[in-house]
């Protein structure tokens, strides 16, 4: 079963809300998976701590960037935190009217994902807790780094039958998040962009299976021979609430990759 939601899809796999986007309608169907909504829900919450850790890949390829980023608000301090018995500090570090935020780049985050972490978190106030833990330590999931291929390409292009393959994992209840984007600044020709001129984003959620299948209506909103994005990622995730809501984080980890291409929608 799939949960088919049609919406713009901001953080977890890596877009860019900088230029005007166009909104498809939404349906769905029922589906044990982590919808977009769940997924933006977690995005957008309004906390005073955020830790993200993210394994960015190519698909057709096995490389990737591994980054730690964090925020917090300025009154309670830069953020500090442990992964299991490994302690990171901020580096590129800048601190703003209303948070102060850090991010960096890791050789490899590998270790942490396919398996529950722990997550010990500190700044000026310590009470990130997990109840069924110590009083200053959050437990949750990581799912196994993606790795995906794209087959049954015609001529380089993806088409309705083209499939994607991916190393599952039977432990990750939240699902994969599939999308296509249009971007019309990725376009080569005038006419293009003057026919497409608004960013499209088409997205769904799936379970965790190891293959998916590309229908002509994951295309249909989309002109032909347009060069596209095509992500594929998975993630975990956690809030907690400090002592009367205050201190609270969320703490989530993401394993994405992409592939930028071209469309044919003929199906001959």
């Amino acid at each position: 079963m799939k949960n088919k939601i049609y919406i713009l899809f901001i953080i977890l796999i890596g877009f860019s809300c900088s230029e005007e986007s166009h909104e498809i309608d939404t349906s769905s169907e029922i589906s044990n998976v982590k919808t977009f909504e769940d997924y933006l829900e977690f995005a957008n919450a309004e906390t005073d701590n955020r830790i993200m850790l993210q394994s960015l890949g190519a698909i057709n390829n096995t490389n990737t960037i591994d980054v730690i980023s964090a925020r917090s608000k300025v009154e309670l301090g830069s953020i500090e935190f442990q992964i299991d018995e490994d302690q990171y500090v901020g580096e590129n570090i800048f601190s703003g009217d209303e948070f102060i935020t850090w991010n960096s780049n890791v050789d490899n985050l590998s270790q942490y994902y396919g398996k529950e972490v722990d997550v010990k978190v500190s700044n000026k106030l310590l009470q990130a807790r997990n109840s069924s833990n110590s009083d200053d330590v959050v437990s949750f999931y990581i799912p196994e780094i993606i790795s995906a291929n794209l087959y049954n390409l015609k001529e380089g292009k993806i088409q309705p039958g083209s499939y994607i393959t991916w190393n599952a994992d039977p432990n990750n209840v939240n699902g994969i998040i599939l999308a296509v984007e249009y971007k019309p600044t990725s376009q080569f020709t005038e006419e293009m962009v003057n026919e497409y001129n608004e960013r499209l984003i088409k997205g769904l959620t799936i379970d965790d299976v190891g293959t998916y299948t590309i229908t002509e209506e994951d295309l249909a909103e989309f002109p032909d021979n347009a060069n596209l994005s095509f992500y594929i990622g998975r993630t975990g995730y956690v809030i907690e609430t400090g002592d009367e809501g205050e201190n609270d984080v969320y703490i989530g980890a993401y394993t994405s990759m992409r592939a930028d291409m071209k469309i044919d929608k003929n199906n001959d």
